[in-house]
C-alpha cells in the first residue's frame, strides 16, 4: 500500500466515524457540530500539506504527485458532500456562536470543489453567511471567481472591487 493510499485510508476512517453518521446529525449538540466542523477542517488541511509535501520530494506531476492529486480530488468529494449535508440540517455555522475554524469549514469546502452544480447549488447558503457577517467578502469574491473559472475556464479580470465585483460576478454567472 502506498503512502498516499494510507494517509487516505486514515483521513477517511477519522471522517467516517459516528461524528459524522446521518443518524448523528438528529442528535447533535452544539459542542458535536463545533468538533465536527473542526475534524474536517483539520482533515482538509492535512490533505493539502500532504500533496505539497509529496510535490516537493517527488517533483510536479510525477507519479506520486499525480496520485497525490487523486487523493486530494477523492477527499474534496466526500468532505463536500458531508459539508453539504450539514449546510442541509443545520445551516451555516454562526461565527459568534461557533468559532472562526467550524465558521470557515463549509466555505473552504465548498471552495475546493470542482463540482460547479454543487458549488451554485451552495452559493445563497454562502451569501447569506457573508449578508449576516458570518463571512468575509473577500471570501465571496474567492468563491464567485472559483466558479467563473470553472465555467468560464479561465480567470476572471475586473477593475471593480468589493460588492460591485460580486455583483458582477453574479451577473456573468447568472446566480
Amino acid at each position: 500500500m502506498t503512502f498516499s493510499r494510507l494517509i487516505i485510508l486514515v483521513v477517511l476512517q477519522a471522517i467516517g466515524s459516528s461524528l459524522l453518521a446521518q443518524s448523528y446529525y438528529s442528535t447533535a449538540t452544539r459542542d458535536d457540530r463545533i468538533k465536527l466542523l473542526t475534524i474536517i477542517y483539520k482533515n482538509d488541511k492535512a490533505v493539502r500539506q500532504y500533496q505539497d509535501s509529496v510535490r516537493y520530494a517527488s517533483g510536479f506531476h510525477s507519479t506520486e504527485d499525480l496520485m497525490a492529486i487523486d487523493s486530494v480530488f477523492k477527499m474534496d468529494t466526500m468532505l463536500t458532500a458531508r459539508i453539504v449535508s450539514y449546510l442541509g440540517t443545520f445551516g451555516y455555522p454562526e461565527l459568534e456562536t461557533y468559532g472562526e475554524i467550524p465558521t470557515l469549514t463549509p466555505w473552504m469546502i465548498l471552495h475546493h470543489s470542482k463540482n460547479e452544480k454543487v458549488k451554485r447549488s451552495n452559493y445563497k447558503i454562502l451569501y447569506k453567511a457573508y449578508e449576516d457577517e458570518n463571512l468575509e467578502q473577500r471570501r465571496i469574491i474567492e468563491y464567485l471567481e472559483d466558479l467563473y473559472e470553472l465555467k468560464f475556464q479561465k480567470q476572471f479580470h475586473s477593475y471593480l472591487r468589493d460588492q460591485a465585483r460580486i455583483k458582477e460576478l453574479e451577473g456573468l454567472l447568472e446566480l
